[in-house]
């Protein structure tokens, strides 16, 4: 009797483990900032997201701004909100941000990030920039085995494999488990950016986050680099042929880099550039095109 109870009592735990209802806190929250500004490249993250991920209408979505540094217009919330019933804006209002140390104001928004470490009804978290184009199915690269993860920041190098070194990474695409993290971590991100006096501040949140992670020892896994590719032969390293080549590897594209080449959305920029035969530009416009014809309202992503 003794051994029917004992068998009896792990099959029906067996049972709650695997098959119970999932709390919030096992399911992955995905974050970006964005403001009027930005509006364009997240709704069409968005979009490509939603086209390429099967899990994305069960994971839910959040999007900090601050209307004093970062305005979105309440027209351009509705839009977002309008692309799943997931999705939620949340405002921030905080002095920190808006007195930190900053080279380039259009880049101070960028502070908003560490915000993803202040997510406390969710542990498994995935933030993500809105100057990006989903191309694949990234579900595989979401990687909650080491504290922290994300592609690594740098030229790109044609390796196999993730890469386990202590190294740095791109923070237009990272996730961390909170639990495998120091419960500080948020505050003590906050009081970087409070005390910074670094003028070279080009990076903001990227550079702190990376020095709290190597200060503290955390261990990165460093996720391929087609997974976030940069190099796409728009200036910088790389080239469009190459970019062509392994467009079947890619996962993500980033359109990174203020000071080398514009973001597809800006519009007149591009030609002016002479950028608007480019490959990686014609892929982003014809995903905002799908998008505009899904739903009309977008068409103003387009208006630049």
């Amino acid at each position: 009797m003794k051994n029917f109870k004992n068998r009896l009592n792990t099959f029906i735990n067996y049972l709650v483990k695997n098959y119970s209802m999932k709390s919030l806190d096992d399911e992955i929250l995905f974050c970006t900032v964005t403001n009027d500004e930005f509006f364009p490249g997240t709704a069409v993250m968005l979009y490509s997201m939603k086209k390429h991920l099967k899990s994305f209408n069960s994971n839910h979505i959040r999007i900090f701004f601050d209307n004093n540094i970062s305005p979105l217009s309440h027209e351009n919330q509705t839009l977002l909100k309008s692309l799943s019933s997931n999705i939620e804006l949340i405002e921030i209002n905080d002095k920190i941000y808006r007195n930190a140390i900053c080279k380039y104001e259009k880049h101070r928004l960028a502070y908003l990030t560490i915000e993803a470490f202040n997510q406390n009804d969710f542990s498994k978290i995935v933030f993500f920039d809105g100057d990006m184009l989903t191309l694949d199915n990234f579900s595989n690269s979401i990687n909650f085995s080491f504290p922290v993860f994300g592609s690594k920041d740098g030229r790109f190098k044609n390796s196999k494999g993730p890469r386990f070194k202590w190294k740095s990474i791109n923070t237009g695409l990272f996730g961390f488990d909170s639990k495998k993290i120091p419960s500080s971590t948020y505050l003590d991100l906050k009081e970087m950016v409070k005390k910074r006096n670094d003028p070279n501040s080009e990076l903001l949140d990227q550079k702190m986050i990376n020095n709290f992670f190597s200060q503290n020892k955390i261990s990165q896994l460093l996720i391929h680099h087609y997974n976030n590719f940069r190099d796409y032969g728009a200036s910088g390293n790389g080239s469009e042929e190459f970019f062509k080549k392994k467009l079947n590897k890619i996962k993500i594209l980033h359109y990174s880099g203020y000071e080398i080449r514009p973001k597809p959305w800006e519009i007149s920029i591009v030609k002016q550039k002479k950028l608007n035969t480019h490959f990686a530009y014609k892929l982003w416009l014809n995903y905002a095109n799908d998008l505009i014809n899904e739903i009309p309202s977008f068409s103003k992503i387009l208006e630049k």
